[in-house]
């Protein structure tokens, strides 16, 4: 049993409030921080410019 499940089912069995707020705190925490890889990786790349789509100066 690794030492965050041993903290999990700590808290669970307390149930005082702190541990269960520090749980939900703990878990929102990697959600979100999955959330925003799993975003950064799906993100296409940006295409090059071309130069058609430069527009031409006034000059």
């Amino acid at each position: 049993m690794s030492t965050d499940q041993t903290i999990t089912q700590e808290a669970a069995a307390s149930n005082r409030p702190s541990d269960l707020l520090s749980r939900l705190y703990r878990e929102i925490g990697i959600s979100a921080v999955a959330a925003a890889l799993e975003a950064t990786a799906r993100k296409p790349p940006k295409p090059p410019q071309s130069r058609k789509d430069v527009p031409a100066s006034q000059g």
